[in-house]
């Protein structure tokens, strides 16, 4: 088992609270450390394919309005 899950033990009792305690504190430290780094890297994520989608559309909705407008254009009589 890692060193990190071993505790003092004592003569009556088992394990020495305190040291239990510590484990768990420095345990749920590091779980904390780690959930922030997963969750720093998920919104930087969110951020780039929200960029990457918002670009998309707007490419789409500029190309959408050309050719409305051209066709708009073309049905008055005007050439392109």
């Amino acid at each position: 088992m890692e060193d990190r899950f071993k505790f003092k033990s004592v003569l009556i009792g088992g394990y020495d609270k305190t040291d239990v305690l510590k484990k768990f504190k420095e345990l749920n430290e590091e779980y904390q450390s780690m959930l922030e780094e997963q969750k720093r890297k998920y919104e930087e994520m969110i951020e780039r394919l929200d960029k990457k989608y918002q670009n998309i559309i707007h490419v789409k909705m500029n190309s959408y309005l050309k050719n409305k407008d051209n066709k708009n254009m073309q049905k008055k009589g005007f050439k392109k």
